[in-house]
């Protein structure tokens, strides 16, 4: 993810937090995110498949939709943090080197737990060296293909 060099862009909104809290039950969580970044630049995300119908009602209260993952990865690329309960909000995010923190008990947690942030849940983090991980794991493959 972070290989595909995507690139910091500044905005008006520049820094922004995401909140991409899409599940009924933890809107709770979302709205005290809502309180304690009242100060600071939100961007909503969503990442659920809609009509067109739907999507321009979302949209016209500030939340970005899409087809693209672009659009998202780009999202996720610049913003200063991103809370989730989306485990695939979270991965671009602490790939390209920023910070998020998931609200979810997906099995998928794994992934974390093998980037040595299994604490992803309790509070925001970061992955600290992971082009080293990934080095590592493109020797293992490259060995596999000798």
């Amino acid at each position: 993810m972070n290989l595909l060099n995507l690139p910091q862009i500044d905005t008006d909104l520049t820094p922004y937090v995401v909140l991409n809290i899409e599940e009924p039950k933890h809107y709770r969580i979302k709205e005290e995110l809502k309180n304690i970044f009242k100060e600071k630049n939100i961007v909503y995300s969503y990442h659920k498949p809609f009509p067109y119908t739907k999507v321009s009602k979302l949209v016209k209260n500030g939340v970005i939709v899409s087809d693209n993952p672009m659009d998202y990865l780009l999202l996720y690329r610049n913003a200063s943090e991103v809370y989730s309960d989306r485990v695939h909000a979270c991965i671009p995010t602490l790939a390209f080197g920023n910070k998020a923190r998931l609200f979810s008990n997906s099995p998928r947690i794994a992934l974390f737990e093998n980037a040595k942030i299994p604490d992803v849940r309790e509070r925001l983090v970061s992955i600290e060296g992971l082009k080293e991980m990934q080095d590592k794991q493109i020797a293992f493959l490259a060995s596999l293909l000798q």
